[in-house]
């Protein structure tokens, strides 16, 4: 950056040149703004005062060291599905970002092309409770009933186990321990299918 256009263009976000074009990270920063671009359906959202860390599932997000920082940075994505992210000037985000180059002015720059948390921990925790829940109340509920929310959580942690293999998500839970925890869920569900067969009304 020894010109005075290449030092302005990327003022403040010099560290971003040290990592790698391409790969994904985790950056969290406070919204700033969100601007059209020329592609439809596509916006840039400004992020101020931003950390870079990198994405590593099997490493808890507060444990991660920071390899970046930034007093600003472009993340563009589709606007399809923002409409539920709160982006409130000055609102601390968490996304997901691919690192990537572009250049204005013949200046190189960088940007990230951000994905949004899945957050399957909260999906995850959602099951749990619905399996105490179901466990407390089994004997005063309707047989079809029963059978019913057995087969829907098992689809669901179905999903769920497909999910955290292939999705992108920020590892406020590890990955190991989310995959333990639906686990759990399974043996169970699979204990609370085995009462059920138990039950008086299967005798």
């Amino acid at each position: 950056m020894n010109n005075p256009t290449q030092h302005s263009l990327n003022e403040g976000r010099e560290s971003l040149f040290s990592l790698e074009v391409g790969t994904l990270y985790i950056i969290e920063g406070d919204a700033s703004g969100v601007f059209s671009t020329q592609q439809p359906h596509v916006s840039r959202y400004a992020l101020a005062n931003v950390l870079v860390k990198p994405y590593d599932l099997e490493t808890q997000y507060a444990q991660l060291p920071v390899c970046a920082f930034a007093t600003h940075v472009n993340a563009i994505r589709k606007s399809q599905g923002m409409e539920y992210v709160d982006f409130t000037d000055g609102k601390r985000q968490y996304f997901i970002g691919e690192l990537i180059s572009y250049e204005t002015k013949g200046v190189e720059r960088r940007a990230f092309k951000i994905f949004r948390d899945s957050k399957l921990h909260q999906d995850i925790y959602s099951i749990e409770k619905r399996i105490r829940g179901l466990s407390s109340t089994m004997l005063s509920r309707p047989s079809d009933e029963i059978e019913q929310r057995l087969k829907r959580n098992h689809i669901l942690l179905d999903k769920l186990s497909n999910q955290v293999e292939t999705y992108t998500y920020i590892p406020w839970v590890t990955k190991s321990n989310l995959l333990s925890r639906i686990d759990r869920c399974i043996k169970e569900l699979n204990t609370l299918e085995d009462s059920f067969r138990c039950m008086p009304m299967f005798a």
